[in-house]
């Protein structure tokens, strides 16, 4: 950021700092935010894989920097107070980090071979996968299942319901679809909570599944098949049963109303 005096500067940082200090674990998880920001770099890092021009090369790179550096920021708990370039050696503040991550960052926009720097951000990138791993294996976030799934059962009933109507209609398209959704939505969340792994695109999908076979789910996406949408329609009731003992089970309170009426009186009623 940009100041006049050291005055405003200070006066913006213990803005910032004050926010995070009012911030419950419920609102503010520096891990999963911070991983979830990280993870942008797989974007960036497929653009920079396909980049031969020394331009885009070091455009990529440097959004992989700042994103990384950022991120760090967030699982610090520690606001960047300076602009890009500047702010370099505050990353040295940081107690969780790569060591030489500074060293690191600096040989990457000072190097002048386009190779080099694909390999050394490449590298970079794999690194910082690997730390945010081991930090949260080794700091056990505790992770509230109640916090996580609070109103998830509600939004997800609608496209199970869509399975199920989808079967009984023969309708093979809506039901292939929304039973994807489904799995989409459950098993990521379901594999937080088991596993404390934060939901990524590069998390392999069989490992979420894998997670729900584990506790009993039937696997909806293995059954699928357009000749027999019965068996999907029925495993998908026993998905559901499943999923509200599970949510029970971790104390997690769910909504169901019997129609509108319910709906609306429960509406009216405050927290």
């Amino acid at each position: 950021i940009y100041s006049n005096s050291d005055e405003e500067l200070k006066r913006f940082v213990d803005m910032q700092k004050n926010i995070l200090n009012s911030l419950n674990e419920k609102e503010y998880n520096p891990y999963s935010k911070a991983y979830e920001k990280f993870l942008n770099n797989y974007v960036f890092l497929n653009y920079l894989k396909n980049s031969e021009d020394i331009t885009e090369i070091r455009l990529e790179s440097s959004k992989i920097l700042k994103n990384t550096i950022s991120s760090l920021s967030i699982l610090n708990k520690n606001p960047i107070k300076k602009g890009w370039g500047k702010n370099l050696f505050e990353i040295k503040k940081f107690d969780k980090k790569i060591n030489g991550t500074q060293e690191i960052v600096e040989s990457i926009i000072f190097e002048k071979n386009k190779n080099e720097i694909k390999d050394k951000t490449i590298k970079f990138v794999n690194d910082y996968d690997i730390f945010y791993k081991n930090i949260i294996e080794k700091e056990n976030p505790i992770i509230n299942a109640k916090d996580i799934f609070q109103g998830f059962y509600e939004e997800l009933k609608s496209t199970i319901n869509k399975i199920i109507d989808a079967c009984d209609e023969k309708n093979y398209e809506t039901a292939f679809f929304s039973t994807i959704s489904t799995i989409e939505e459950v098993a990521p969340m379901v594999n937080l909570v088991e596993k404390k792994v934060y939901r990524n695109q590069n998390i392999p999908v069989k490992e979420n599944i894998n997670t729900l076979s584990e506790l009993g789910f039937p696997n909806l996406i293995e059954i699928i098949d357009k000749d027999n949408l019965e068996i999907l329609k029925k495993e998908t009731i026993r998905f559901d049963n499943k999923l509200r003992n599970y949510l029970r089970e971790k104390q997690v309170e769910i909504n169901q109303f019997e129609n509108i009426d319910d709906l609306k009186e429960h509406l009216k009623t405050p927290d």
